[in-house]
């Protein structure tokens, strides 16, 4: 059944396949995804979907800050280059906020520069990536930031 405040924002919810019957799967976390390009929240979703990750997804930093606010997601991914509020702003305004402040947030860019870096970590983001990246790489950062050990064999 959809969500009716995801209808009343404008926002879509993704959900991962139920499990087989008999078969418990508890999701290990939901991650809300904040990037305007939908080839990459396509590629992302499809990646935390299939390591158990219920997902979010927004396409702007304004619909971002709304989804953290209403959903409170384990983690955020936020990309840099955002329509309307860039990813430092999004970020900056989540920091501020009572109730998104401990949410841990990772920026992603396709610019790997020093500078963009150093404000990653002074707005209070917890991690940078830098585009494109491995599904290896994401999985590992997902489980530093939500206290998860990676699998044997990845």
């Amino acid at each position: 059944m959809e969500n009716p405040l995801l209808r009343l924002f404008g926002f879509k919810e993704t959900k991962r396949a139920p499990p087989a019957e008999g078969i418990e799967s508890p999701s290990k976390g939901k991650v809300l995804v904040v990037d305007d390009s939908k080839t990459f929240q396509h590629m992302v979703l499809r990646i935390l979907k299939s390591e158990g990750y219920e997902t979010l997804q927004a396409l702007s930093g304004e619909e971002g800050i709304k989804m953290a606010e209403l959903f409170k997601p384990d983690l955020i991914i936020m990309d840099v280059v955002l329509p309307g509020l860039n990813g430092f702003q999004a970020t900056r305004q989540l920091k501020k906020n009572l109730e998104t402040k401990d949410i841990p947030v990772i920026i992603v860019s396709g610019n790997a520069q020093a500078t963009e870096q150093f404000w990653v970590l002074k707005i209070g983001a917890v991690d940078f990536m830098t585009k494109p990246f491995s599904k290896k790489d994401l999985i590992a950062k997902l489980n530093d930031h939500l206290g998860r050990k990676l699998p044997m064999g990845n």
